[in-house]
């Protein structure tokens, strides 16, 4: 009767056990950015040869669910260079469907516009880039200053991006 009791308990113990256990879900190995903490981008103007410069600020971080499960999110700031902005912002998280979503920010107040996306391979400047994912602002409240179209990498970040009146700006180098 003892070792029946034995058992029991031991067997309670290992169930109560993994009730405390955290479910951990990472980034699938395609989805991790290359892009470091206080790397500079530079990004040219198709037609006038204009270059922005961008460092990064790249966060890692752990999100908890009401579940008890962690999911990995990291987020990378485009913070221009001149004039100093927190101009785009893009993110990748195991937690979603897709793993990646995008939002812009500009001068440090955070500006939220409906971009819907698809996903498409793309080359410039001779590097193709496969599932790129294509934000466009399906509103007309952008501002000028403000791209409407974005496209984004999980691995490369974002590689170009478009405003309304024509001026596209590609990745150079990083």
């Amino acid at each position: 009767m003892n070792m029946k009791k034995l058992i029991f308990f031991i067997t309670a113990c290992c169930l109560l056990y993994s009730c405390n256990n955290y479910m951990y879900h990472d980034l699938p190995q395609d989805k991790i950015p290359l892009l470091k903490n206080n790397d500079i981008v530079y990004f040219q103007d198709s037609t006038s040869s204009k270059i922005d410069t961008f460092q990064l600020d790249v966060r890692d971080i752990w999100d908890q669910t009401l579940e008890g499960d962690y999911f990995r999110y990291i987020q990378i700031y485009f913070n221009k260079v001149n004039p100093k902005a927190t101009f785009l912002i893009f993110g990748i998280t195991s937690a979603s469907v897709d793993g990646a979503n995008f939002g812009i920010e500009n001068n440090s107040s955070k500006v939220i516009y409906n971009y819907s996306f698809k996903t498409i391979n793309l080359a410039i400047h001779g590097v193709t880039y496969t599932n790129v994912y294509v934000g466009h602002d399906n509103t007309i409240l952008l501002p000028d200053t403000i791209p409407d179209t974005v496209y984004f990498t999980c691995q490369y970040g974002i590689i170009r991006y478009e405003y309304k009146d024509g001026r596209v700006y590609d990745l150079v180098s990083k």
